[in-house]
């Protein structure tokens, strides 16, 4: 075989190898999040009133939590909180919570473009690190007009500002 040929073979060989691995190294990276995320699931699922779970969303502001947006079997809408290890759950009715559309409106009324907004549960010992006192909480990540990035944290029943950061 001339030398041209060995080398192409030998590339495409080296090519699929190397695509192999790197699909490999994604899927496992990847297949663990979902693992968590649907062990999480299941756990809210279980020690929750939650019955249908119509949404997630991930709040990162005291420590990673999975929330999960659902109904009970008389179709009431709650949230749960699931985070720590090994898990805990915290579910809290949607009555009587702050629309997001008003958060986001809050948000801007501050001069806070939003870029992303979540709701999360603060347990004491993230109440204590934060200085407030409000439980469950809106998180708004945006940009000041001046381009400075922050987070506001509101009172996700009062709507009042629970604290704020500025990065």
């Amino acid at each position: 075989m001339k030398a041209w040929k060995v080398w192409t073979v030998s590339g495409a060989v080296v090519m699929v190898g190397a695509i192999t691995a790197l699909t490999a190294a994604l899927w496992r990276n990847v297949s663990s999040e979902w693992m968590v995320e649907q062990n999480a699931a299941q756990f809210a699922l279980d020690h929750s009133p939650i019955d249908h779970i119509k949404s997630h969303s991930i709040f990162t502001a005291s420590e990673a939590q999975e929330v999960f947006f659902g109904t009970d079997v008389f179709q009431r809408s709650w949230y749960a909180f699931v985070y720590g290890s090994p898990f805990t759950v915290q579910a809290v009715p949607v009555t009587g919570i702050i629309p997001e559309a008003e958060v986001v409106a809050k948000a801007r009324s501050q001069n806070i473009q939003p870029i992303n907004v979540s709701i999360g549960y603060l347990n004491a010992a993230a109440q204590q690190a934060c200085h407030t006192s409000s439980t469950v909480v809106w998180e708004v990540y945006g940009k000041l007009t001046s381009g400075k990035t922050v987070y506001l944290y509101l009172d996700a029943y009062s709507g009042a500002r629970a604290f704020y950061v500025a990065l």
